[in-house]
This record gives structure tokens, sequence and C-alpha cells, in this order.
């Protein structure tokens, strides 16, 4: 087990009736709750720990997972496992949450312990712009009807 591990991780999808689970391993595993079956597990292929999961309602076929070695990773549930990474975004350090904007589903924000706020657009895949709001970075959220990010 990781030290410093956030525990389990969990996301719910309500669209899909589909739970999200990860934490201190090296995939992320999806199950049917229709069907209480195990549909999936996704390999994270990062070197830490997954520290938070996001399922958007606008793109139920993407998993992003914050991961502690730095790096956001999104999936695509459509493919096999082996294939199913599409791309990975990269910070200084454990990246605490990433979520998407509200109503763009092609917006993702990151944030990280060193402090460091990003915009990764989902559609080319690549940063759009960032903030430095000092070190020492805890929790990050956005609201989900306001355009309003709190860390």
């Amino acid at each position: 087990m990781t030290t410093n591990s956030p525990g389990m991780v969990m996301e719910w999808q309500q669209n899909s009736t589909s739970l999200f689970f990860s934490g201190a391993c090296k995939f992320i595993r999806l199950y049917d709750t229709n069907s209480e079956l195990k549909v999936m597990d996704l390999p994270t292929g990062s070197d830490g720990c997954v520290t938070s999961l996001l399922n958007d309602s606008q793109n139920i076929s993407l998993v992003m997972a914050s991961c502690s070695d730095g790096s956001v990773r999104i999936f695509d549930t459509r493919q096999a496992p082996s294939s199913s990474r599409i791309c990975s975004f990269k910070h200084s350090s454990w990246v605490i949450n990433c979520q998407t904007l509200k109503g763009d589903g092609n917006t993702v924000v990151s944030a990280c312990r060193g402090g460091e706020v990003k915009f990764w657009d989902l559609r080319n895949r690549e940063c759009i712009g960032g903030l430095s709001v000092g070190s020492g970075l805890r929790s990050m959220t956005i609201h989900k009807q306001a355009e309003l990010i709190a860390w």
C-alpha cells in the first residue's frame, strides 16, 4: 500500500448506474450496479495511487483519474482496457482533484498540492491556462451550477 494513500476513492454515475473504485492500486474498477457485476478493470499506468475519480455526466464514457505521481489520466470505457487510456496531463506534484467546468464537458480543471490549478482542453489535449495559488493546497472543487472554483 502506498504511503499517504487517500484510501478508497469512488465515483457514482447516475445516468449509466455505474460505480468506479480505485485508490492505492494499479487499476480503476468499473461496476454495473443494475447487473451487480464488474464490467472491467482499467489499468492506470501510474506509479502512484489514484487520488480522485470523475465520470462526467456529459461524457459518460470518459473516466478521469487524478494521481499522486502528478498526472491526470483520461480513459475511454468504450475501448478495451489495455487501450482505454486516451491521454495524460502532468502537474508538478500530487494531484488532489480534477473536475469539468459547468456546461462544458471539454474543459478539465485540475489542482495539485504544489498550488498549480490548470485548465485542460480535452479536444486538443493541451493546457489552456493555469493559476498559481500557493503551495500546500489540500482541496479544490467546482460548483456544479455557478462558474466558481474553490480551494
